[in-house]
């Protein structure tokens, strides 16, 4: 892994075709794929269309190789992960997996994307209680976690980073806060892995999803989940395929015996597209190193937070070293000037997004400081008369 002082963005603008035209810092909403990416999908829909059409064992052993890439990114077993559509389907597994009781409670934050939340509130029909720790402007304590656990609380999800500010959770302290308390940890990881490291044994995460559209810079419609060896008997799966049982091609034996691993999350056909597509993206990430990566963002998004405080803007995202992420969100003194400042970055091809009010800024490692001044400079010229 290259060490950080011989880290340069230079070195990987080539790679994202979409620098030529843009100062692009929305991958907390999407990320461009890279050339690497793209040939990588092209190359397999080449050979789908050609010389390889059935070509079966080649793509799950492509999938067998992307499952060692997400867990050396994770620090998990290859066991452990099992691939998904999305977020929302993997924390769905979870939910709906476990047996629940009538009165067994989850705890949920209150400022987490409904993907963290709907797969849970669909239990209530069960008889599953849900509570809320309040969020203090976008930010969560941790002392207000512990004071919301009961002796019925059998669950807490929370996301790795919050993805309206920004607000990277001390999940090393919630792991060891619910391992004492026998409560099932769920991590909803997107808006930080691949920026962010992440460790499921360090963190003692039980679960986790994430989808790979976002910070992992894959194609849509490919995800991971991550499952602690302890919780494959607990989770039944509510939907199973002839892939997620140990036979598989004895196709007349119909015997539903589930593989051991977390494999038998996983159905059927897989989105072959989109495993070729995340294994490139992962071998890139990996490349690059994720601790260079999170080292660069902070630079990134210090240079962003000091040029805005001297425009007199209002920082939304924590500054504490613990919480911060790749995302920095602020504002103006009025809802309406802020969302003019968004037109006016965005009508000179600066990419970013507007949520609750606030311009949301979050680059990603080919990111250069040079582009963050430039969004300063466009605020700048924006506020003059």
């Amino acid at each position: 892994m290259p060490q950080f002082h011989d880290f340069s963005p230079q070195k990987w603008r080539k790679l994202f075709p979409v620098t030529d035209h843009s100062v692009y810092v929305n991958h907390a909403a999407c990320s461009p794929v890279s050339t690497r990416v793209r040939t990588r999908i092209e190359n397999l829909l080449e050979d789908s269309s050609t010389t390889a059409v059935d070509n079966f064992p080649r793509w799950l052993e492509t999938r067998e190789n992307l499952r060692g890439l997400a867990a050396q990114l994770t620090n998990a077993k290859p066991s452990q992960i099992a691939f998904v559509k999305n977020t929302s389907e993997g924390l769905n597994i979870l939910a709906s997996g476990l047996s629940w009781k009538t009165g067994e409670r989850i705890l949920l934050a209150d400022c987490e994307f409904p993907s963290n939340v709907y797969p849970f509130l669909n239990l209530k029909k069960h008889g599953v209680e849900i509570d809320f720790v309040k969020s203090k402007n976008g930010f969560l304590n941790i002392t207000d976690f512990e004071r919301m656990i009961t002796p019925g609380t059998r669950l807490l999800s929370v996301s790795f980073v919050e993805f309206v500010n920004g607000f990277k959770n001390d999940l090393k302290t919630l792991g060891e806060l619910c391992r004492r308390r026998g409560i099932i940890f769920c991590v909803d990881s997107i808006q930080g892995l691949g920026a962010v490291p992440l460790d499921v044994e360090k963190f003692q995460i039980d679960y986790l999803a994430n989808g790979g559209h976002k910070w992992l810079m894959g194609p849509a419609g490919i995800g991971l989940i991550y499952v602690r060896d302890h919780l494959f008997d607990k989770i039944k799966p509510q939907h199973v395929g002839w892939l997620s049982v140990k036979d598989a091609w004895n196709f007349f034996d119909y015997e539903l015996d589930l593989l051991d691993d977390a494999k038998r999350f996983e159905t059927a056909t897989e989105n072959w597209l989109g495993v070729y597509g995340l294994q490139a993206s992962l071998e890139l990430l990996l490349e690059v190193g994720i601790d260079n990566i999170y080292r660069h963002l902070m630079n990134l998004t210090g240079i962003l937070a000091e040029g805005l405080r001297q425009n007199g803007l209002i920082i939304a995202s924590s500054q504490e070293p613990i919480h911060r992420s790749g995302i920095i969100s602020f504002r103006s003194g009025s809802a309406e000037r802020t969302k003019n400042i968004f037109e006016y970055l965005t009508k000179n091809h600066i990419i970013s997004s507007f949520r609750e009010d606030m311009i949301r800024i979050s680059p990603h490692f080919y990111n250069t400081e040079d582009e963050m001044r430039e969004i300063i400079r466009m605020i700048n010229t924006f506020s003059q008369p």
